[in-house]
């Protein structure tokens, strides 16, 4: 069976990752990064399908950008400070570097790397994460930022965007973090949240049928 060329791209990922850490390179390779979040002018609708799951209250409706919401990170919810967050980019980077440079002293490592390097100490750490793929919050980031990106593509198509998708296309994002440790389920809380960071709204639709009577 044809592997789903989503998926294909998820799982060369994980393979980037192992290789930046277990060699050496010039620089992180722009295939490194998961997902680049575009931005676009075009004003597209996603139309929620009723047939799945019942998020929604009115299932003849459809989605936009909403300018006036307030965006909301799911991980305020359990209490981390998002400013202290070490993005998985910038562990590759660092720990990319250390190998590079074993001689190199911690303030030349924050230099050239990340302020957010505290201590060598870090990079060890930083290491097993990167190869485990991240810890939970870089996990639920790049599930979010993959999501949001099929999601921009489908815009910059005109492409109208089901729950279904943003559901499926979560579920997708997520499928080579889940184990025993890391479970996610892309819940009506999550998608709820997904709309409501990204300035997602509903937008009331009317269908209209057009008849042709042929004499």
């Amino acid at each position: 069976m044809e592997q789903d060329p989503c998926f294909k791209e998820l799982l060369s990922y994980i393979i980037i990752l192992d290789h930046l850490v277990n060699n050496k390179a010039s620089a992180i390779s722009p295939e490194a990064k998961l997902v680049g979040l575009e931005t676009a002018d075009e004003n597209v609708f996603v139309e929620d399908d009723k047939r799945i799951l019942n998020y929604e209250k009115d299932e003849n409706s459809e989605y936009q950008v909403d300018e006036s919401s307030n965006s909301e990170d799911p991980l305020s919810k359990v209490g981390v400070q998002l400013g202290k967050l070490v993005p998985l980019e910038t562990k590759i980077k660092v720990v990319q570097l250390a190998k590079q440079h074993p001689k190199w002293h911690l303030r030349t490592l924050q230099a050239k790397g990340s302020r957010k390097l505290k201590s060598k100490g870090n990079i060890r750490r930083w290491e097993r994460e990167i190869l485990k793929g991240g810890t939970i919050f870089d996990k639920y980031a790049a599930i979010d930022s993959w999501t949001y990106d099929r999601f921009v593509e489908s815009r910059k198509q005109n492409i109208q965007v089901t729950t279904r998708d943003l559901h499926e296309w979560a579920l997708k994002a997520a499928r080579q973090y889940q184990s025993s440790e890391f479970t996610f389920k892309a819940s009506p809380s999550w998608v709820k949240r997904f709309k409501k960071k990204h300035k997602i709204r509903q937008q009331k639709s009317t269908e209209y049928l057009e008849q042709n009577i042929d004499k």
